[in-house]
Parts: structure tokens; sequence; C-alpha cells
């Protein structure tokens, strides 16, 4: 019977790796391109900082209220950091971060860096394809 904790315990950590490291070097550029759409600006391209890099956002931050999913014990919620380089309805080309929340559901949160006046930020959940 301890084969089988085992075996579960080693399914969740490997569950764990694979999708932290797919969602690392997922760029989520259609979520960020339909959604500067919808507010007359236009995705040029979108960079993937270091895993360490959240500037200008806190290194720690809380959202209540989030949509908390788990596969095998494994919290599939979680924050990634954008830096998004799009031309806005005047066309200028500005670029700037933005961090998503994205669970195994979608993307809930896009939340630009403080002072950014092109696109409001979004809250809330979207039942969105995650590309």
């Amino acid at each position: 019977m301890d084969w089988l904790l085992y075996i579960a315990i080693a399914l969740s950590v490997a569950v764990f790796i694979v999708t932290r490291f797919v969602w690392s070097r997922n760029t989520y550029a259609s979520i960020l391109s339909s959604y500067l759409a919808e507010h007359g600006c236009q995705l040029g391209r979108v960079d993937i900082p270091k895993s360490s890099q959240t500037n200008p956002f806190p290194k720690v931050s809380v959202r209540w209220g989030a949509i908390h999913s788990k596969v095998m014990g494994v919290d599939m919620t979680h924050v990634e950091y954008r830096i998004a380089t799009f031309t806005d309805k005047n066309g200028n080309e500005c670029t700037r971060w933005a961090r998503l929340l994205v669970h195994l559901f979608g993307t809930q949160d896009i939340i630009w860096e403080p002072g950014t006046t092109e696109v409001p930020d979004k809250k809330g959940w979207s039942k969105s394809k995650s590309n």
C-alpha cells in the first residue's frame, strides 16, 4: 500500500514540474492580443522576463476571490509576468508589464503596471483558451 502513496506523490511532483515549465514558456499572446483589441490597441510582441523579475510589481501579492483549481493536490492557479509591446489607439508604441492570474480554466486577471492609461486592468473570471 505504501507504493501507491509513493506513486501518487511522484505523479503530483511530475504534474507540478511539467505545468510550471509549460506555463513559464507560454507567451499568452492570444489572450493579450484579444484583450488589447477590445480596447482599440494592437499587440506587437510579448517578451518573457526571467522568472525572478516582477518589475514593477511586488514580489509577493495576494488576490482574494480568485479561482483556485487543483489537480492531484497541485495548485494550478498561478501568476505569470509578461512584457507586452503594443500600439495604442493614437498609434503610439507602448511597452508595459502585465501580471496575469492564470488558472486551469483560463485567465482571470490581467493587471497592467501602475500608471498605465492606455488599457484598463481586467479583473474577474473569463473562460478563455490560454495560448
